[in-house]
């Protein structure tokens, strides 16, 4: 049904489930093959967690498998992914959750706040975040109040710590809700025992009794994720391990929007200036440009595949750098 030109390279992952792509006249879903794996668009859908996926169809929720098929239709037309054994279902006002089932696990008396079914309010660490009333706190798996809400703003937990903030405070608070680093902006998540905080312009990393083990120089830098982080000193962007130290020594140029990528499943996209022209290329862990390929855009990989953009043409490359799907640029990323 997909009037795309498919670029197919033969390829077999079946652990790995599709991923979505927004193409000029609706989501599909491409398996890591290149073949696209559901049998028809959507109007929007997310990535699979729990080998099911939301997506959109005439304005209302599903919920369906790796190959497509329906196993649950809604009747509201938002919803979240599944993220242990909860996801987050209802309308553009209020939300609640349901099992795999389809049952009411959770009523619908919570409001909705961006980013709430595209992740935000997912069950993480036994825990998703929920607004009431205008204020954020924490419920627990059978819609109980683990910690109250009371903060302004808050974001869910990574590690046993979230970002959180009230009309006098902010910082990373605790699974009791008490706040346990206040001593300038957290600017990323827990990880490795280390998050990335700004004090006086700067940003370091401090470590979750709120001692700062990496010195705050850099002018940008993110969560470290697979051991390493992206960091920014003097204008060019590298990567640092746990000890501040320079593992990919900084060469490359930050992205302005979202400063560097990730390293997810061995790689990393990175922005490089070459004969006047920045371009966007993979790196393994040793800093070495991988696949032979430059592109306009790039993501990180997620479920063995990255999407990329170039010139008129968007795509999925996989891991061994084989282009695995392409189609025309739709205007928008998946």
């Amino acid at each position: 049904m997909l009037s795309l030109a498919l670029a197919l390279v033969a390829q077999t992952t079946p652990t790995m489930p599709p991923v979505p792509v927004v193409t000029g006249t609706g989501v599909a879903y491409i398996a890591t093959s290149g073949r696209t794996a559901t049998p028809r668009l959507y109007d929007w859908g997310r990535p699979f967690s729990e080998n099911r996926a939301a997506v959109g169809i005439e304005q209302r929720a599903h919920y369906i498998s790796p190959t497509g098929q329906v196993l649950l239709s809604l009747a509201f037309p938002e919803a979240g992914n599944f993220r242990q054994g909860l996801a987050p279902v209802g309308h553009a006002v209020k939300l609640g959750y349901i099992n795999p089932a389809g049952d009411w696990a959770i009523p619908m008396t919570f409001d909705v706040y961006p980013g709430a079914y595209e992740g935000k309010a997912e069950f993480r660490e036994g825990l998703a975040l929920a607004k009431k009333n205008g204020q954020f706190g924490y419920i627990r798996p059978d819609g109980t109040w683990a910690i109250k809400p009371r903060f302004r703003n808050a974001e869910p937990f990574r590690n046993g710590f979230a970002r959180a903030q009230t009309a006098d405070e902010q910082g990373l608070i605790d699974t009791e809700g008490q706040f346990v680093f206040t001593e300038g902006e957290v600017v990323g998540d827990v990880s490795e025992n280390l998050f990335p905080v700004r004090t006086e312009g700067r940003i370091g990393y401090a470590d979750t009794e709120g001692i700062l083990r990496i010195p705050a120089k850099f002018t940008q830098a993110g969560t470290f994720q697979d051991g390493l982080a992206w960091a920014v000193e003097g204008g060019k962007l590298g990567y640092i391990n746990p000890k501040g130290e320079w593992v990919i020594r900084p060469t490359f140029r930050p992205d302005p929007v979202v400063g560097g990528g990730n390293f997810t499943q061995g790689f990393a996209w990175a922005v490089r200036e070459r004969a006047g022209q920045l371009e966007t290329v993979f790196i393994a862990r040793n800093g070495k440009v991988q696949f032979d390929r430059t592109f306009d855009f790039a993501d990180d990989f997620t479920h063995g595949l990255a999407y990329f953009e170039l010139g008129e043409t968007m795509g999925l490359i996989s891991t061994t750098g084989e282009v695995v799907w392409s189609a025309p640029f739709a205007g928008t990323a998946y």
